[in-house]
This record gives structure tokens, sequence and C-alpha cells, in this order.
């Protein structure tokens, strides 16, 4: 397996901190609220009964996850600040390829992405492997709004799942039924638990959230690609969100 020098790459991450660092003199400010997404609550329903009908729930098991449940639990529907709906299903006999074809072949989505988390990871020897594990397929509806499928994995007395970059760690959780707007669902049984984990003080309305600095169990993905994508964070919110780019400084050292 071909590995380069990983100094050379510590260097050059080092002086690429050094420079974000630098692009931080504005002093902190108070970040804009978010504005509700127009449209959003009044579709949303239409989305997730989409889904269902493609996916449906008595045979795939697919449960309401992140920001889609919080409004279910807390709002007792849809966030009107949120921008797309999020639900979850374990990987564990999960036939990934019929997964994919259901919406290959739908009528209701197309297919934005299918992301994997590509993981270095060393063995009892000590050599490097890259590890590939289906993450997240991003799919989105006629109307325009977008349904993130998570892919949730059982690691040990742990539960993960995320993206190409981000991964969120959950105690073990059984599921439970709900309901939203009229349509019955799956989701974490114990939700005060699973909410916590995810938003600390969860029934304290918080319009101005980012789910990279925002939730308390985030990891990140042991990579390159990580890197990257965090230093761009930082950029962008360095200009347009001075506090959120200071979180982001904090991940991106720690990772």
């Amino acid at each position: 397996m071909w590995v380069t020098n990983p100094r050379s790459k510590h260097i050059y991450a080092d002086k690429l901190l050094q420079g974000a660092e630098a692009v931080a003199t504005a002093p902190p400010s108070e970040a804009a609220e978010v504005e509700d997404t127009p449209g959003f609550v009044e579709n949303a329903g239409d989305v997730l009964r989409d889904f269902e009908r493609d996916l449906p729930i008595s045979t795939w098991k697919w449960f309401v996850i992140g920001g889609t449940f919080l409004g279910l639990v807390r709002d007792k529907g849809f966030l009107p600040h949120d921008v797309d709906l999020d639900v979850g299903m374990f990987l564990e006999g999960l036939d990934l390829d019929a997964f994919q074809a259901v919406f290959e072949n739908s009528a209701h989505f197309s297919i934005a992405k299918f992301d994997f988390q590509t993981e270095i990871y060393r063995d009892d020897a000590g050599e490097a492997h890259l590890k590939h594990v289906p993450a997240m397929l991003k799919i989105v509806h006629s109307n325009g709004i977008n349904l993130d499928v998570f892919l949730h994995e059982h690691r040990g007395d742990k539960i993960w799942h995320g993206s190409g970059v981000n991964k969120w760690v959950n105690d073990h959780f059984t599921l439970g039924e709900y309901e939203i707007e009229g349509q019955s669902v799956l989701g974490p049984h114990d939700a005060d638990h699973y909410l916590r984990e995810h938003y600390g003080e969860w029934r304290v309305v918080v319009k101005d959230f980012s789910c990279i600095t925002g939730t308390t169990n985030l990891a990140f993905v042991k990579n390159l690609h990580t890197i990257a994508v965090l230093l761009k964070r930082y950029a962008h919110f360095s200009v347009t969100r001075p506090l959120e780019a200071r979180k982001v400084m904090r991940e991106l050292t720690q990772q």
C-alpha cells in the first residue's frame, strides 16, 4: 500500500492552520438568526409520504433522526427553519444494491450522492489501511426538498452514523412508534436521551444552528479530506460567522 510521508503532511497542515488562524482577526459578533425556510413545513409531509411509498417502513424499518426527530418530539411537526429531512437505517443486514435501486427507479426522488466513510487505520502489525463504509444516501424529491438517509452501524457498545466527513455517536437505542403530520414513523424510543446526546438542552429553540458545531456527539472521519473540508468551512465562517469559525478551528486543531 502506498503511503506518503506523514511528517510532510503534518508540516503542510501546520502551515495551513497558521494561515487560517491569521484570518480570524475580526472580533466575535452575534450571528444572524436563521430565517424560516419558505415552503418547507407545507411540503415536507409530501416528501416523507412518498419516501414511505417507495420504501415501506414495515419492510425497511427506517426511522426519523436529527432535526426531523427533534421537530416531531418538541414541535409536534417539522421544524420551520429546517432545510431537509433526516432518516436512519441500520446497515447490518441491509441489501445495499436493492436499497439504491429503489431510488434509481423512483418516480418521486433522484439520487444526489451516495457517500462513504473512508478512514485510515492501522492493523496489529502497524500497517496502514483504508476502510470504506457506506454512510449516507442523499436523495432529492421532485419538489426540491432533500432527504438524507444515514446508515447506522453498531460498533461495540455504540451506534455510529454520518457522512464522508462527519460521524455522530449514540448509545444503543431501540425504536418506538411516533406520528408526524398524520404519518406513522419510527424513532429512537428514549427520545429525551437520544436528543440530549445530539443537542444537549434540546427543548431550547436554536434557529442559528450548525450540525457541525451545534451537536454534542460529533466526531470526525480521520482522513485528509476531512481536514480540507474543515479548512473550507473555517474560511467561510471567518467572514460570515466568526463565532462559528472559532468552534470549527477548535475541531480542526483536534482533528
